[in-house]
């Protein structure tokens, strides 16, 4: 039986349980063909409840590691149409960081911060996976995240791919106090609103919403994978965004200033390629295209025909860049994606 936390208006958890509620992933399990490696998931219990993942090529002994991280409130569907592509000696591992997707929401006395993410990512690679060293892939924030990851634990991470990067904001040393002090305020605030509040809508709306929201960027088909996993359904072909609301305080999570950033970014050893979409039409909050100055040969970008999910849209324009620098060895050929 499925269910599902919600804050409720005096900021205790309301639990929705029973069969009416469920994951839309359910929508799209069906649709994997006989050629098509059907990914395992993965619950990893954390203090609040779980941290959901997806596994590719997990049986047997590998020759390559990858760990996927994907964008702001996206969840790891975004790896749903690359995966299949990667050869089979490659084990990879995708999450939904805390608060999106199938993974649990954080306690309402909580405020979600990239750090938390890294230390979770460190335990879940380190003690559940057993990996010592691995490669990273990420999306928009992700591919930020990556890099920030391997600053912080450089001997750990060889190599890094990152499909159209965004940048993290550092917050100014003199907006510092100002800023801690709205991040609060707006968290309570957040956590405060009754579940009652939740918009249900059809799942169809959700997706043309989200096509929409990036200037019609992204394929349809792409919006409906990235729901499947991001949406529950409560009857009546109505469903709810099912992701932490407090996530759309983007900068609350993002609390840094210019000098903890370039600290930990030059610490970063893994070699970096970031895959820029060339038809990229979105600007969401401020993110632009700067990235970090990761000086070569660290550091090097190549432009792919696309919008901001290139990969998940066009994963055959990607995967070729992706296996040749990653060492992987030809991409897989599937018939269906």
């Amino acid at each position: 039986m499925f269910s599902l936390s919600l804050p409720t208006a005096r900021g205790a958890v309301r639990v929705l349980r029973g069969s009416h509620i469920t994951p839309c992933i359910q929508r799209l399990q069906s649709t994997s063909s006989g050629d098509t490696p059907v990914p395992k998931e993965l619950r990893i219990p954390v203090p609040w409840g779980h941290i959901a993942a997806k596994s590719w090529n997990s049986e047997g002994r590998r020759s390559h590691r990858l760990f996927g991280v994907h964008g702001w409130l996206d969840n790891a569907a975004t790896f749903d149409t690359i995966a299949p592509l990667l050869p089979s000696n490659v084990h990879f591992v995708a999450i939904d960081l805390p608060g999106h997707g199938l993974s649990s929401h954080i306690p309402l006395t909580m405020k979600y911060h990239v750090l938390d993410w890294i230390m979770e990512v460190r335990r879940i690679t380190q003690q559940v996976l057993k990996w010592e060293v691995f490669d990273m892939v990420g999306h928009s924030f992700g591919a930020s995240f990556s890099n920030f990851y391997a600053g912080t634990y450089p001997e750990t991470v060889t190599k890094i791919v990152g499909f159209d990067q965004t940048n993290f904001l550092p917050t100014p040393d003199k907006d510092q106090a100002k800023f801690n002090r709205n991040c609060f305020e707006e968290t309570i605030l957040a956590s405060e609103k009754k579940a009652s509040e939740l918009r249900l809508k059809p799942f169809d709306e959700y997706a043309k919403r989200l096509v929409e929201s990036l200037n019609d960027e992204m394929k349809l088909s792409s919006a409906k994978i990235l729901l499947s996993r991001g949406t529950s359904t409560v009857g009546n072909g109505l469903c709810f965004l099912s992701r932490d609301r407090r996530l759309r305080l983007l900068r609350n999570f993002l609390n840094f200033n210019t000098k903890e950033v370039e600290s930990v970014m030059a610490q970063v050893q893994a070699e970096v390629l970031m895959l820029k979409g060339t038809n990229r039409n979105m600007n969401r909050d401020g993110l632009e295209d700067g990235i970090f100055d990761l000086p070569p040969p660290n550091y090097k970008m190549i432009p792919v025909e696309g919008g901001h999910h290139l990969h998940l849209d066009y994963p055959v324009r990607v995967i070729g860049h992706m296996c040749d620098f990653l060492e992987y060895g030809s991409p897989r050929t599937v018939s269906k994606l």
